[in-house]
Order: structure tokens, then C-alpha cells, then sequence
């Protein structure tokens, strides 16, 4: 170790990080590969194979057989991929009343504003509307 020569390996400090200038993988991926995503597509003939699964799925037609909740979670994935994700929802309490107010559009400054205020008591994340499913 003493010798400080380094056999080919990228020069790190003394907690193991590299050093500014130096890469763990300096040749890169090799040209022509395909990355993951691009690999993925290859075998599902871009996606479609994935999607008749989960219809599949979803209608309840698959071999075995299907439970509800692998609907519902194939609804999920397919509804997620073509309208986007449901933004999270959350509840807070802001006075001893416990006023419920809906704050996914604010900032963090403004929440860190509102809290350091005192305009917030509590917060929690409440279940997706798919969460509210499963559970009834």
C-alpha cells in the first residue's frame, strides 16, 4: 500500500471518494450498447407486451387467475402511466379547531413560513384514492 502506485484504479481521498477530475468509469459505456430503458423496450416490443399483461390483468384474464387487489394495482400502473400520478394528498390541522387545508401547491418556504408562524399544528399524508379502495 506504501508504494502509492494505484494499478489503474481512479485516485480517492482518504474517505474513498474520488477526487475532482477523476471517474470511476473513464472509457464509459461501451459505443453501441443500449442502456436499461432501451433494453426494455427491445424485449417488450416497445412497451406493448408490458401493457397487454396489465390489461390482462385488469380484465382478469390471465392464466391462474387474478386477485382484486393485482386489479386494482394493474388499474394503478395503467392509469398512472396515461393521466399521471394523483398528486399526494395531505392533511394539517391549523388551529385548535382542526381546520383542514390543502397545501400540495405551496412552496416549501411557504410551509416552513406557515409552521415557524405557528398556522400549522400537524401534518399527515392520507392514503391515495387507490389506498381508499384496498381498504374498503
Amino acid at each position: 500500500m506504501g508504494s502509492g502506485k494505484n494499478h489503474g484504479k481512479p485516485a480517492r481521498d482518504e474517505k474513498g471518494r474520488l477526487l475532482p477530475g477523476h471517474s470511476g468509469n473513464p472509457r464509459g459505456r461501451p459505443k453501441g450498447s443500449k442502456g436499461l430503458a432501451a433494453r426494455l423496450r427491445d424485449m417488450t416490443r416497445n412497451g406493448e407486451d408490458v401493457a397487454e399483461v396489465l390489461v390482462s390483468i385488469l380484465m382478469g384474464t390471465r392464466k391462474g387467475g387474478v386477485s382484486a387487489k393485482e386489479q386494482l394495482q394493474a388499474a394503478q400502473i395503467i392509469l398512472d402511466r396515461m393521466h399521471g400520478k394523483v398528486p399526494e394528498r395531505i392533511h394539517m390541522d391549523t388551529t385548535p379547531e382542526r381546520t383542514v387545508i390543502d397545501v400540495t401547491e405551496w412552496t416549501e418556504d411557504e410551509l416552513r413560513k406557515a409552521k415557524e408562524l405557528g398556522e400549522i399544528l400537524t401534518a399527515r399524508k392520507l392514503p391515495s384514492p387507490v389506498e381508499d379502495l384496498e381498504d374498503g
